[in-house]
């Protein structure tokens, strides 16, 4: 090989916050044509991921004005966050897809309704201890119910176990009434019913007591 052109070169620049701002103003010193903004939104998300969504003080000024030009490139911002945030299992997804499909909405009472079988666990090779998780993902889908509400079948006899979030106040007055454990806006009941259709006749004709 008679290719001489060969070189390595080391950029130490301690004030930079992630490898992504670096590359920016790489980028921008080497080529004159702007970047695309698929490229754009990239380097935004590694910028975001090192700075904890920008949080102090890892950013600076010349952090935020990195961002802030990806941004005017055509960086989506959304994307961006969520290319930088943990990956979720893919099995987990697949959970939450599984209840999501066996959901249904009481428009009157502005409660969500959702299910989970035994099945579902055992094809997913998830568990029960996912439930938080699954809850909390239909909640922010449906920011304008009052109750979210997920059922799902135990392995071992097919009865079934119930989980609750809404406001506080309304957990609390349900708490008052059926017991359980109230932690981070989700009411755990300690209530075993036989079936998906006696845990809702039992936990409708609560609500309706309350909502």
């Amino acid at each position: 090989n008679k290719n001489i052109r060969y070189g390595e070169v080391n950029i130490i620049t301690p004030d930079k916050s992630s490898l992504s701002e670096l590359t920016y103003e790489f980028l921008v010193a080497l080529y004159k044509e702007p970047l695309s903004a698929e490229y754009a939104t990239l380097l935004l998300s590694g910028i975001i991921e090192q700075t904890d969504g920008f949080k102090p003080p890892r950013p600076n000024a010349d952090t935020l004005l990195a961002a802030s030009e990806l941004t005017r490139l055509g960086a989506r911002q959304d994307e961006a966050f969520a290319l930088s945030s943990p990956r979720t299992p893919l099995a987990l997804v697949q959970l939450f897809g599984r209840a999501s499909v066996r959901s249904k909405i009481d428009h009157e009472r502005h409660i969500i309704w959702s299910f989970l079988t035994s099945e579902d666990f055992e094809k997913t090779e998830r568990s029960p201890a996912d439930a938080p998780y699954v809850l909390t993902r239909l909640k922010s889908e449906f920011t304008s119910e009052k109750f979210c509400i997920l059922l799902w079948q135990q392995q071992e006899n097919n009865s079934v176990l119930g989980i609750i979030t809404g406001t506080v106040p309304l957990l609390e007055l349900i708490l008052a009434h059926t017991g359980g454990e109230l932690h981070n806006s989700i009411l755990r009941l300690n209530t075993s019913y036989s079936s998906f259709r006696d845990a809702e006749e039992q936990l409708s004709e609560l609500l309706t007591t309350i909502v």
